[in-house]
């Protein structure tokens, strides 16, 4: 008895000289692989928890996998020299659209606007980055994108798995529509579009512009996005963005420029973005109340926690997620 792991299916265990040590009858009278080892190295894998309280004789496995890897640290047999491979082969840096990166540390004679000010300053689309862990040089700089400040290589991109199609829109759209196979088709599309459009950047953070946005759980193959209105993936190329840099109290002009292009980061309109503010006014106090629906009644919402739980006791998972969507 163990707690599953779904996420993953192993597939051809056999044909790549693997053992399979274990297997899960389905309901269907299929069977996937729960464990398998390298028939002569000390490798192996599991496709489910044994670290779970849930998992039977979960700790003595950890002992003997423990076991295991002192007994080859200490073995006087030469190591085996491992091949150097990509970690994703076909995927090797090769730009082809000549692109370049560039910066620029604003020195103004007025205070620069705050972060959330300029955002709010920005309109559809727009994307703001942020990072959540409040520590020492994890959490120094802040990223701001959107119009009208994007450039001639911004574009959007969304995705809907149901009907494997992708579209995009913008003046630097590689193109219109296509349909993909399957999800992972669509991270190759992903790769193929950033891998194209890769700068070098010698800037004091990171982030160098490109697609971002958000790669939903329903972009996977056993999923149904709720509602078919809403993308399962949607992406912005960001080409000019700004950086806040919360230690130093600077901003920063960033641009992707194409080739031959003056540097937009060097620009007025760049400085200008940097010092715009929202000119959105507010909404009057004491206005009409917003009203929420919930996708599940109370009562619905109940009964999905109790079949949560019969998952769990059944070792189908051990940890499960409940979600509903509020819509004003």
């Amino acid at each position: 008895r163990v707690i599953r792991y779904h996420s993953l299916v192993v597939q051809g265990v056999e044909e790549a000289g693997l053992r399979t040590l274990a297997e899960c009858k389905e309901a269907d009278g299929t069977r996937t692989v729960m464990a398998l080892r390298h028939p002569d190295r000390p490798h192996w894998g599991v496709q489910y928890h044994p670290e779970s309280i849930g998992s039977r004789y979960g700790l003595q496995l950890l002992r003997n996998f423990l076991d295991a890897t002192r007994r080859m640290a200490t073995a006087s047999t030469p190591a085996v020299p491992r091949p150097v491979v990509a970690l994703c082969p076909g995927l090797e840096p090769a730009p082809t659209l000549g692109l370049s990166f560039s910066w620029k540390a604003l020195e103004l004679d007025t205070p620069v606007a705050g972060l959330f000010e300029v955002f709010e300053g920005l309109v559809q689309p727009r994307v703001l980055l942020e990072s959540s862990r409040v520590l020492p040089g994890f959490s120094r700089f802040s990223f701001t994108a959107g119009a009208p400040h994007l450039g001639p290589l911004s574009f959007t991109m969304s995705y809907h798995s149901t009907a494997g199609v992708v579209r995009c829109d913008g003046p630097g759209a590689p193109f219109a529509s296509r349909t993909v196979a399957s999800p992972e088709d669509f991270m190759k599309l992903i790769s193929d579009i950033m891998l194209e459009r890769a700068v070098d950047s010698n800037a004091p953070f990171d982030f160098a512009g490109g697609l971002v946005g958000y790669l939903g759980y329903e972009a996977r193959h056993d999923a149904q996005t709720a509602d078919p209105e809403v993308p399962d993936a949607y992406y912005l190329f960001a080409d000019r963005f700004l950086a806040f840099d919360h230690l130093l109290q600077k901003v920063y002009t960033c641009s992707i420029d194409p080739p031959g292009a003056p540097r937009w980061s060097a620009s007025p309109e760049a400085r200008a973005a940097a010092t715009q503010t929202s000119t959105t006014t507010p909404p009057p106090a004491g206005g009409d109340p917003v009203h929420f629906e919930i996708a599940h009644s109370h009562d619905e919402y109940l009964q999905a926690v109790d079949a949560c739980k019969e998952f769990i006791r059944s070792g189908e998972s051990y940890e499960l997620c409940l979600t509903t969507r509020l819509v004003s």
